[in-house]
């Protein structure tokens, strides 16, 4: 049954965390081939972002693919509700 009412619903960035936290143990070589894959450099970096934050095993490669993507040295949104996203190389 879904939740309906205001105090259940959640932020997209609540949900990527939620969604990367309860995918711990992720098969390295498929991962890899994904990060490999991804062109958005804010995907690749919101992974890294995440899985240090959440202190995740591959954490070390996320880190590796978005050193590797470059890009400019920091990315920030925020939303309409004030939620601010700050990306680091």
């Amino acid at each position: 049954m879904a939740c309906r009412s205001s105090s259940c619903r959640t932020t997209p960035a609540q949900d990527s965390r939620d969604l990367v936290e309860s995918v711990r143990n992720l098969r390295l070589p498929i991962l890899e081939n994904l990060l490999a894959h991804t062109t958005r450099i804010k995907v690749v970096r919101l992974a890294r972002a995440l899985s240090e934050e959440l202190d995740l095993p591959w954490a070390p490669l996320a880190k590796t693919y978005s050193d590797i993507r470059g890009g400019a040295p920091r990315w920030v949104a925020v939303s309409k509700g004030g939620e601010r996203l700050d990306l680091k190389a």
